[in-house]
């Protein structure tokens, strides 16, 4: 099974050779900003998780 990261960078990958995305990867226009600072936000939240789990350990 691979991960979403690996998921995500192989859409980004095809995307940049030429191949269309995955529908998940291609929110309706006028969801596009909303959807992107929503990817933004959970990235940060999941940061400081990992930051925490590493100082805690």
């Amino acid at each position: 099974m691979s991960s979403p990261r690996s998921s995500y960078q192989a859409a980004k990958t095809g995307a940049a050779q030429g191949l269309p995305l995955p529908k998940a990867a291609q929110p309706p226009s006028h969801c596009s900003d909303l959807v992107a600072d929503l990817a933004r936000e959970y990235s940060d939240m999941w940061a400081e998780f990992a930051q925490e789990i590493r100082e805690t350990g």
